[in-house]
Formats: structure tokens, C-alpha cells, sequence
């Protein structure tokens, strides 16, 4: 009797350990069957509005960074250097002669005037002192001008007992020229690179250019080349200083 009941009991723990067992076995297979076997749990398919097939899901795009462009460098011109002038040699003052401007002026000026059909002017010795005593006293005042160490060019001609020998007879033959009508003064440099009228850098190298400078100042100015052209002049003073500096300070005197 004993012995029924314990197999009895022994049947029943041996059911229920095996019925466990295959639930357990059932939980460790992943809760189901596999897929497609007996039993499975179908998962629900979401079909899109509209129909058709569902999207396969994608990965997000990356945004590939644009790359920032690097500046490129303005290339710096390169400076073209400056010339650099070529110096010019000069004379000095002490070389120049002043009698030798003095005779280059006078035969530029008769030369002119020969061109012209003016008769050439004669040398005479108190108009060249006359001339040389005016060009001294501009040097020593400094600026070109008729009177100078308080004498006019009236005074001139008079303290050179001239004033009454001088007096030329105008082109028209209508009126007399004397004292100031009769003289023409001038200023330049000697040796030295000064800049002309007209901007031009320039120098005078030796006596003949310093004459013909001159000369071309008188020529340019009407008043200045009427004097020199006077057809009844006969005769002519030069006077030339050269100073320390090199500015050549002329005369001419007509009678």
C-alpha cells in the first residue's frame, strides 16, 4: 500500500520535472520556434500609405565638410630701382677767362647782325670800361639791373664822357636812342649745372657756351634784340665778371 502511494508521487515529480524542462527548453530557444515553425509569433509588417513595398531603412548621410580654400598670396612687384644720374662734371669758376667771353660775345653778335644785313660793331675801349664797371657793381649787389652802386645807365655814359658821342639814330630814322635804349644786361652761370628758363638742366663749359647763353637770353626778348640789331650802331663795350660762385654777370654798351 505504502509502496503504490510513493510510485504514485515518484510519477507525478517525474511529469512535472519533465514538463518544466520542456518549458524551460522552450523559453531558451528565444520564446518561439523559429521563424516560419509551428506556433510562431508573426511580426507585424507595416505596410506604407499607398501601398507598395516597405523601405528598407538607410543610414543617415554624412555631410562631407567643403574644404575652405586658402587664400593665395599676392605676389609683391618688385620696385624698379631708380636711375641714378650721372653726375656732371664741372669747371671751376677760376678757370673761366673773361676777356675770351667778352671777344665771344661780340663776334656772336656781329655775326648775327651780319645775317641780318647789319653792319658789325667796332671794340672801343671806354664802352668796354663802361660795361666791365656796370657787370662788377651787379656782382656786388647781387640782382640784374640798369643802375647799380647808385649809378643809372645816364650816369654811366655821362661819368664816361659818352653821353654825347652815344646817341644812335633809331631804325626809322625818326627818333634818337641813347643811355638805357643802348644797354643790355644779363646773368648766367659758368661751370656750374643750373636749370634754364624752360626747366632744363644745363651748364656752360667753357667761354664760347657762356657767351652764346648770353647771347640767346637777349635774342629771346624783343626789346633786348631790337637794342643789339640797331642798324646805325657802330660800336660796342662788352663787360663780363665771373664771380666766386660761377654766375657770369654781363653788359653791353652801344654807341
Amino acid at each position: 500500500m505504502v509502496n503504490k502511494v510513493a510510485l504514485g508521487i515518484l510519477a507525478v515529480i517525474v511529469l512535472t520535472a519533465m514538463t518544466v524542462g520542456g518549458l524551460v527548453g522552450l523559453q531558451l530557444g528565444g520564446g518561439s520556434l523559429g521563424e516560419g515553425g509551428p506556433g510562431a509569433t508573426a511580426t507585424p509588417t507595416v505596410t506604407p500609405a499607398g501601398g507598395g513595398e516597405s523601405p528598407s531603412s538607410s543610414p543617415t548621410p554624412t555631410a562631407t565638410p567643403t574644404p575652405t580654400p586658402t587664400a593665395t598670396p599676392t605676389a609683391t612687384p618688385t620696385p624698379t630701382p631708380e636711375p641714378t644720374p650721372t653726375p656732371v662734371p664741372t669747371v671751376s669758376p677760376s678757370e673761366f677767362n673773361e676777356t675770351q667771353i667778352e671777344q665771344f660775345v661780340t663776334a656772336i653778335l656781329n655775326d648775327e647782325r651780319e645775317e641780318r644785313d647789319r653792319q658789325p660793331l667796332d671794340t672801343y675801349g671806354p664802352l668796354e670800361e663802361m660795361a666791365r664797371f656796370h657787370s662788377e657793381n651787379m656782382a656786388d649787389q647781387g640782382f640784374v639791373s640798369h643802375a647799380a652802386a647808385g649809378f643809372t645807365t645816364a650816369e654811366r655814359y655821362d661819368r664816361y664822357e659818352l653821353e654825347n658821342r652815344c646817341k644812335v639814330t633809331d631804325d626809322t630814322n625818326t627818333g634818337v636812342r641813347d643811355d638805357e635804349e643802348l644797354e643790355t644786361v644779363a646773368k648766367t652761370v659758368a661751370g656750374q649745372v643750373y636749370t634754364d628758363s624752360e626747366g632744363n638742366r644745363r651748364i656752360n663749359r667753357d667761354e664760347q657756351d657762356v657767351a652764346g647763353t648770353v647771347l640767346r637770353k637777349w635774342f629771346d626778348e624783343n626789346e633786348q634784340r631790337r637794342k643789339l640789331l640797331l642798324q646805325n650802331a657802330d660800336e660796342i663795350g662788352v663787360g663780363v665778371v665771373v664771380d666766386d660762385d660761377g654766375d657770369v654777370w654781363a653788359t653791353v654798351d652801344l654807341c
